[in-house]
């Protein structure tokens, strides 16, 4: 199921504000907030993942693991979630994780000379 524009625009003033209470210390809020998105959205995987992309961003990753799984039980093929998930899995497992960006790499002229 896709968000029409009316309900991505109330996921982002959802997320938006969790994020907000998180940064102050008010977990009970942000909870509050992502239940609420997630009771009026509710077979959407795009709201479960928005949801773990939160508490993964706030370093909680059981929880952020946990919606990313419950992302994929609403849509299996969902291929956000099923890379989230092994991002996250990877670093339950304690396996560090660095992007290297393009511009990162060296060129073969560096590399060689």
């Amino acid at each position: 199921m896709n968000l029409n524009g009316n309900e991505q625009s109330y996921l982002q003033e959802k997320i938006g504000l969790a994020r907000a209470a998180f940064t102050q210390g008010d977990e009970t809020k942000a909870l509050a907030y992502l239940q609420e998105a997630r009771i009026t959205l509710t077979s959407c995987a795009a709201v479960e993942i928005a949801v773990a992309h939160v508490f993964e961003d706030f370093g909680n990753l059981i929880l952020a693991r946990a919606y990313f799984q419950e992302a994929l039980y609403k849509e299996p093929d969902n291929a956000e979630a099923q890379i989230c998930l092994e991002l996250v899995e990877l670093q339950l497992a304690g396996k560090s994780l660095r992007v290297v960006r393009p511009t990162e790499q060296p060129t073969l002229f560096e590399e060689y000379s």
